[in-house]
């Protein structure tokens, strides 16, 4: 039986500004480095999951496309907009809700479903 995601691990171009671009959408991060291995961004969402942002490295960024619920669908777009990042699609109705996509820092789809 499968149970909640638990760990998703984003590898970024740009360690801090990834950080900020999901700050701004809410997630509080933490420092971490485990043994040798390189600095990076920690955040424990609601329900569990982990989010980790490490540098890629010599490594491609990750190609996802990643969901949030989030309280304040419009706000969350100004904040995104706002910061100067790319809103790919503003907020419109669809089967599953209220959805707008927007662009992390490397080109990633993030959807926003208004909570």
């Amino acid at each position: 039986m499968i149970r909640p995601l638990s760990l998703l691990v984003l590898y970024v171009s740009d360690l801090s500004v990834s950080r900020d671009f999901y700050a701004a959408l809410g997630l509080d991060f933490v420092e971490e480095r485990h043994g040798g291995g390189p600095v990076h961004y920690s955040s424990t969402m609601p329900g569990g999951t982990v989010l980790e942002l490490y540098p890629r490295g010599v490594k491609p960024a990750s190609r996802t496309r990643l969901g949030f619920v989030v309280d304040d669908l419009d706000g969350a777009v100004d904040t995104i907009r706002t910061a100067g990042w790319s809103v790919r699609q503003t907020p419109r109705v669809l089967d599953h809700g209220t959805v707008a996509v927007v662009a992390d820092p490397d080109g990633n789809s993030v959807e926003l479903l208004a909570a």
